[in-house]
């Protein structure tokens, strides 16, 4: 009687001297991996047409691997035999290092230290006589030539960079740029580098210059009434309304209001309008002037009847100026289609620009407004 065996039992079959790998390969060796059971789970979410198979490495790392990587030898170990490896060929490289020389420096041994980037530190002789330590890579691209006996390091413990003391040197791991210990003004130790200190770079520990107190400074129509979290400050408008403001967009102007006002212009014409009691409506619209949205003009000034008299249009540098950040195409074909349509359409439009930065004083904006009706 023929006895039939299964497929799923066998480990390894010989036929015709060529050995097979049976279908189930737990318990198998391949390189440093001994197969341990079949993965269904990661095959069925990486939907493999392979099967996978966990695996344990000598080194006590598990893995999950494809059935062809095991049995073509793709996959040997779980990644420590290529580290090893990989660590071997770096340094048998850095033994061939030893003892040469790049630019003033030759290299004397490996200090067994890594920078931040995992670069290697290795210990160096300058031709001054000089030992230091410098990361491999940065000697070999020439950042570092030499230990820095070529540039003249003063004394500078004692003395004052702005707000900035200097007690003590900490450490001339870059002999050229040593790192000082100072006190600032606000109390506060930090640590600079000689480069920082002398060039004016660094002025202050970096953190007494954020806790300045601006309380009670304008910046446009803005004034700082309170400190708030994450570098901003709780502002009041010239019209009553409060704002929390970042201070850099104070400090570079870019914040100038509440938002109550798109310029300093339209600011003051308001004022004016305001002061002398004329009928007027801001963002004033036209149910026939549009370019996907309603073009809106400034003001609108209107009789005792509230009929419209005539517009105002204040423009500032970026309605003429193509060179200013501002300017693009779309904004200056909406003012000529705003031209266009008070032409067709009779209306009185004042432009009022301010390119010149004209000051806009009641004097001004009266003969601006009202000067042709005199």
């Amino acid at each position: 009687m023929l006895k039939l065996w299964s497929p799923s039992k066998r480990k390894s079959l010989i036929f015709g001297g060529i050995k097979m790998i049976s279908t189930d390969l737990s318990g198998q060796r391949f390189g440093k991996l001994i197969v341990l059971e079949r993965d269904y789970e990661t095959q069925r979410v990486k939907k493999s047409k392979d099967s996978i198979w966990k695996c344990q490495c000598d080194c006590g790392n598990i893995i999950s691997v494809r059935r062809p990587n095991l049995i073509q030898g793709a996959t040997k170990s779980c990644g420590c035999l290529y580290s090893k490896i990989a660590k071997e060929k770096q340094d048998n490289a850095f033994l061939l290092e030893i003892g040469k020389t790049y630019n003033d420096l030759t290299i004397l041994k490996d200090t067994g230290k890594r920078n931040d980037s995992r670069q290697r530190i290795v210990e160096c002789k300058c031709s001054c006589g000089r030992k230091v330590e410098y990361d491999l890579p940065h000697i070999k691209n020439g950042h570092y030539k030499s230990c820095g006996h070529h540039k003249q390091i003063k004394d500078i413990i004692g003395l004052k960079f702005d707000k900035l003391t200097v007690i003590k040197i900490l450490h001339e791991q870059i002999p050229s740029d040593p790192t000082y210990e100072c006190i600032c003004d606000c109390g506060k130790i930090c640590n600079r580098r000689y480069s920082y200190l002398t060039s004016n770079k660094i002025k202050s520990c970096g953190g007494c210059v954020k806790r300045e107190s601006l309380i009670g400074e304008k910046f446009g129509l803005l004034t700082i009434i309170q400190e708030a979290e994450n570098n901003k400050v709780l502002c009041k408008c010239d019209c009553g309304n409060e704002i929390v403001v970042n201070k850099s967009n104070l400090k570079n102007n870019h914040t100038k209001s509440c938002g109550c006002i798109k310029s300093f212009g339209e600011y003051q014409i308001e004022k004016f309008l305001r002061n002398n009691k004329i009928k007027y409506e801001k963002e004033y619209t036209f149910k026939d002037l549009k370019d996907n949205d309603f073009l809106r003009f400034d003001f609108a000034i209107f009789n005792e009847n509230n009929n419209l008299i005539k517009l105002i249009e204040c423009n500032g540098e970026q309605h003429y100026d193509k060179n200013n950040l501002l300017y693009n195409e779309k904004l200056a074909l909406h003012d000529k289609m705003k031209i266009e349509y008070c032409y067709k359409n009779n209306i009185k439009l004042i432009i009022i620009d301010y390119v010149n930065k004209q000051e806009f004083s009641e004097k001004f904006l009266y003969e601006k407004i009202f000067g042709e009706e005199k």
